[in-house]
């Protein structure tokens, strides 16, 4: 929710509103959004929105997400404009060599990148900002549903928030059993997400989610090796001291611990409903 509002004027611009969010204040025209006055470093939750009608404004940098919004039908064929772009450079001109990453994890939170510690978070978002974006990694290029039935073009750059989701992600499958993490897919990102974009945010839902998250969280420990190259993201590597996987169990050498016979058994209970549904239903 905006905290001020005021009219003024804008060099070579009719006049403009200017609404002021957090310590953020942005100036609105018939043609872009303009930031006015830049945030602190220490701001984390940053979403700073950059309309692009003909050439587009920089937006703020230091934060999390970087939002270009192209408006123009004409648009909606094309690629975004080049300079509409801050954080990331084309993946056709990135470096021809790959480059690793690794992100340290303690309960769910992201507290070293490649061995340096980073206690304040939003600081390790922008280094990785700044390594993931030199190689084209985090741009998204999306038409949105708004929730009161409009179509919009949205181009996002968030190169550190997709690299520590990737991350966070493959940990996670390490180190939680199948039906959790299997849930936490179906239910929780999309959800979540949606509940944060309509507003909902001190709903009971958004709270019992928020709830769930944290408790999986706790299992979330160690690291994850990334390599990026050309726009693409890869994770490479996972250690963590709750990883779930066991050797013997898992490997098809002599040394192979897992009873089969059980296994076929598990697979005819598991098939019969499909059997029973075929023998009925039989053309």
């Amino acid at each position: 929710m905006p905290f001020g509002k005021r009219l003024l004027q804008l060099p070579g611009a009719q006049a403009a509103q200017s609404v002021v969010v957090g310590h953020v204040e942005f100036a609105r025209n018939n043609r872009h959004i303009t930031v006015l006055k830049r945030p602190h470093v220490s701001i984390v939750a940053g979403i700073f929105v950059n309309e692009v009608a003909h050439k587009p404004e920089i937006a703020a940098s230091g934060g999390v997400v970087a939002l270009i919004e192209v408006f123009l039908p004409a648009c909606f064929g094309l690629p975004a404009p080049a300079d509409a772009f801050e954080w990331t450079v084309p993946p056709e001109k990135a470096p021809d060599s790959p480059e690793y990453v690794e992100i340290g994890f303690k309960e769910g939170r992201p507290t070293t990148l490649n061995g340096k510690e980073y206690p304040i978070l939003s600081q390790l978002i922008q280094e990785l900002n700044t390594i993931a974006g030199r190689h084209g990694v985090g741009r998204i290029d999306i038409l949105e549903n708004r929730l009161v039935g409009i179509k919009s073009r949205e181009v996002y750059e968030a190169p550190g928030a997709l690299i520590l989701y990737e991350a966070y992600r493959d940990l996670l499958s390490l180190t939680t059993d199948r039906f959790t993490f299997h849930y936490f897919l179906s239910h929780v990102p999309h959800e979540y997400a949606k509940l944060v974009y309509e507003g909902l945010w001190f709903s009971k839902l958004r709270e019992a989610l928020s709830a769930f998250a944290d408790e999986v969280a706790k299992l979330v420990n160690g690291k994850v090796r990334l390599k990026l190259y050309k726009g693409h993201l890869q994770v490479v590597g996972r250690w963590s001291p709750n990883s779930l996987y066991v050797k013997d169990l898992a490997t098809y050498s002599e040394r192979d611990a897992f009873d089969h016979r059980a296994g076929a058994m598990f697979t005819k209970v598991f098939g019969l409903p499909l059997k029973v549904y075929g023998r009925v239903n039989r053309r």
